[in-house]
């Protein structure tokens, strides 16, 4: 059975968020091997913290990013399942994670850090 042409174009959206999710997931790892940029951000705010405290937080926030994206990505491709099978219930609830996703991600950008 081939897809109508808006569920193909709903699909190539859905996996384009999976695919940005999946870089999203992994780009904090790549920064912990690299760069040290969220270390030194971390660093930078709590002058006071040792070395270990700093690398404690690290692997914190690392967790925290672990499980959104793990979740993440069970959500977009539950969606495209969702979508590509032609449930009736898959625009709105891909409505709803959208939502949440971006709820959890303005919350992490706006919470200010004391």
């Amino acid at each position: 059975m081939t897809n109508p042409p808006c569920a193909r174009g709903a699909l190539r959206a859905l996996y384009a968020g999976l695919a940005l999710t999946c870089l999203a997931t992994i780009a904090p790892y790549v920064d912990c091997a690299t760069t040290h940029l969220l270390a030194d951000h971390i660093r930078a705010g709590y002058p006071t913290y040792s070395r270990a405290r700093v690398d404690s937080v690290v692997t914190t926030y690392l967790v925290v990013l672990s499980v959104l994206g793990v979740l993440g990505v069970l959500a977009w491709l539950t969606t495209a399942w969702a979508v590509r099978a032609g449930k009736r219930w898959a625009r709105p609830t891909a409505t709803v994670m959208s939502v949440i996703g971006a709820g959890l991600g303005l919350t992490g950008l706006l919470t200010r850090d004391t």
